[in-house]
């Protein structure tokens, strides 16, 4: 499946510019502690309106546009919503409702990440947001799923997905692009964008595509077909290797999966540049990444630390999401684990993307404040007596989490009803997610 011409031709007038001036100009509004304002026609039963509305030609497109743009930061909380309790299904031995969860976290994602692109996704009928406070319907009519993973496909094969990767993610610090200026920057980044967002959003293709698959994950009974559960031992070291990937320090970014992203790129950009594998021609692959940690005006002791791990000295093997975001859709083993890494990665980059737009449209941390607090007291992360500040020391109780889990491992204990009974609260900290919305947004 693809883009209908008609909608291809239209798709490239969506404007991230448009999203961020159509968000500052609801500042005002997001001040006075809601997301869209009580005039806003589609705050409520958007579907049903916006549907009345295109066929009447009444569609308010201001209200829309404003309703696509805070769409980015909500569909993004949702997806570690869904990403949590796929955890929390996969560590109660449920793998067919993890499944099911973890693709509505990749499918959130992708509709963050088309949001914050100035893509609006409806029911079949979807618009763009071409300049402030207006948009445009797309012509041709198309169910979600296909749709999303028509745009997302489309994305990944345009010439701006490279530039786009290497400006969100950001070792160190600093961006993917300052990184790879040595060998060429950004160009050199494209083929391997367009292969992850292929790669971490590809659960979409199989759903978009397979009316059955998708009826089958979410409508037809468990327990038929035999399947065996993933071990509970080898589900903890998931979970502990996914929480690990996501620590996160004061500058609340994703600190450790863009480090691993960097390696990977470097790695491939070798490949691709001298046809050799890196980990076997370790001495010229070590003079070619030289330059990239070089450049940076870091202590020799940070430059050292940096060169061991692009060259695997230290942490030799890669972070687990990305072994399981590469296996196929269709293949029954292990088949939760691909879907939770790949909605996990997709998250990722659907998180910072947000925090571009919320940044560039003058949305300060402190205009949050109410979605923060909703979000965190309802959730449970804190009490009466507020929030930690930084907000990123909710990764304390994360690094507590992943000790016990740890120590709990180290028992060699299969049992499900040992694991329940000796951490029962274990199971909401694992599946608390939406934390790192917080602390990416708000932190």
């Amino acid at each position: 499946m693809s883009l209908s011409a008609a909608n291809s031709s239209m798709i490239p007038l969506a404007s991230t510019k448009a999203i961020e001036d159509t968000l500052g100009s609801a500042t005002s509004t997001i001040r006075a502690k809601r997301w869209l304002s009580p005039a806003n026609r589609y705050r409520l039963d958007t579907i049903m309106r916006v549907e009345a509305d295109r066929q009447s030609g009444t569609i308010k497109r201001g209200h829309l546009a404003q309703y696509i743009a805070v769409s980015t930061l909500l569909h993004c909380t949702d997806g570690w919503s869904y990403l949590g309790r796929s955890l929390q299904a996969l560590i109660s031995g449920d793998s067919k409702s993890a499944i099911h969860l973890a693709y509505y976290a990749e499918l959130r994602a992708a509709m963050s990440i088309l949001a914050c692109e100035g893509i609006g996704v409806m029911n079949t009928r979807h618009f763009i947001v071409d300049a402030a406070n207006s948009v445009r319907e797309l012509p041709n009519p198309k169910g979600t799923h296909n749709f999303v993973w028509d745009c997302i496909s489309w994305w990944a094969n345009d010439v701006r997905s490279g530039p786009y990767l290497a400006n969100l993610v950001r070792p160190g610090g600093q961006s993917l692009e300052t990184w790879l200026a040595p060998l060429g920057g950004s160009t050199i980044i494209s083929a391997h964008a367009q292969h992850w967002f292929l790669q971490w959003g590809m659960d979409l293709m199989l759903m978009g595509d397979d009316q059955r698959a998708r009826n089958e994950a979410s409508y037809r009974p468990s327990g038929m077909t035999g399947r065996a559960e993933p071990l509970l031992k080898d589900a903890l070291a998931f979970v502990i290797d996914l929480w690990s990937a996501l620590e996160t320090s004061h500058s609340a970014g994703f600190d450790e999966i863009d480090r691993y992203i960097l390696r990977l790129s470097l790695e491939k950009a070798f490949l691709g540049r001298t046809g050799l594998n890196p980990r076997l021609h370790r001495k010229r692959f070590e003079a070619y990444i030289r330059p990239c940690v070089a450049q940076h005006a870091w202590s020799q002791a940070s430059q050292d630390a940096w060169f061991d791990f692009l060259r695997r000295k230290t942490a030799r093997e890669d972070s687990k999401l990305f072994h399981y975001s590469q296996l196929s859709p269709a293949s029954t083993k292990h088949a939760e684990l691909a879907v939770i890494s790949r909605a996990c990665l997709l998250l990722r980059i659907a998180s910072t993307a947000t925090q571009r737009v919320f940044e560039r449209a003058g949305i300060a941390k402190a205009d949050l404040e109410f979605w923060r607090d909703q979000v965190g007291v309802h959730r449970g992360f804190w009490g009466l007596s507020g929030p930690p500040t930084p907000l990123t020391d909710l990764w304390a109780d994360i690094r507590d989490l992943i000790a016990d889990l740890r120590l709990f491992g180290a028992t060699k204990t299969t049992n499900h009803h040992q694991f329940t009974m000796a951490h029962s609260t274990a199971l909401t900290s694992i599946g608390s997610c939406e934390r790192v919305a917080l602390w990416t947004m708000a932190g």
